[in-house]
């Protein structure tokens, strides 16, 4: 068999048919948190800290000030804004900061943090217009907290 055939002109590394089969089956398995659950939470929780905690500390001594373009321009929050307010809080060991600052990327961060224990499992089996709803509403809730929070609805 000649070795320079057409499907070789591809960019990337040559692949055997059987391996990459073997790779993503590989993959799938280690992404879905069949290998060391605990250990992952453990490693991404841990590198999560380290990082939360270094970036309170630049925080701390340089203050970039409001990052969410929209609120920047407008002063209109998004539903976004105050994930890095919660990131930061965290790292200061202000964890009821962090909550107030954006509940939902509390709840979503965790959800990420404890996925490789399976507890995400229910999202992979619903379908794309339920994902799309429990987006949405996690959307809209964050949003309205957040206009709630910058006092643009009554209290």
């Amino acid at each position: 068999m000649s070795t320079t055939s057409a499907h070789q002109s591809a960019p990337g590394p040559q692949v055997r048919p059987g391996a990459r089969a073997a790779w993503e089956y590989r993959w799938t398995r280690i992404a879905g948190g069949r290998y060391g659950g605990p250990l992952r939470v453990l490693l991404r929780g841990s590198g999560a800290g380290v990082l939360a905690v270094a970036a309170a500390e630049v925080h701390a001594t340089h203050d970039p000030g409001v990052l969410c373009p929209l609120r920047r321009f407008t002063g209109i929050p998004c539903p976004g804004c105050g994930s890095t307010t919660v990131f930061m809080e965290l790292g200061a060991g202000h964890l009821g900061a962090a909550v107030a600052a954006n509940p939902v990327t509390v709840l979503v961060g965790l959800g990420l943090l404890f996925a490789p224990l399976g507890g995400g499992k229910w999202w992979w089996r619903l379908p794309t217009r339920q994902k799309n709803v429990v987006i949405f509403t996690a959307a809209a809730v964050s949003w309205a907290w957040q206009l709630h929070r910058y006092g643009f609805l009554p209290t």
